[in-house]
């Protein structure tokens, strides 16, 4: 529900005020969030170190990365 709310353009604070979730943890969502959007949007060939360091940072695993790239056949 939370990651729809993204999508759909709701910001942390309307969250908040939504869900009476705590801001710091909504913020770590919304970072993972954007992340998994970056992967989704990138094949193999054009991932940058940057993206795969703020992506290991943010705890997604290599299957994870993996799966979201556009240009792999699972």
């Amino acid at each position: 529900m939370l990651a729809r709310a993204l999508d759909q353009g709701m910001n942390v604070e309307e969250i908040n005020g939504l869900t009476a979730i705590d801001p710091w943890f909504l913020y770590k969502l919304e970072r993972i969030h954007k992340i998994d959007q970056v992967l989704r949007s990138n094949s193999l060939l054009s991932l940058t170190p940057t993206v795969m360091l703020q992506a290991k940072k943010s705890g997604f695993s290599d299957v994870q990365i993996a799966e979201r790239l556009t240009d792999l056949p699972w």
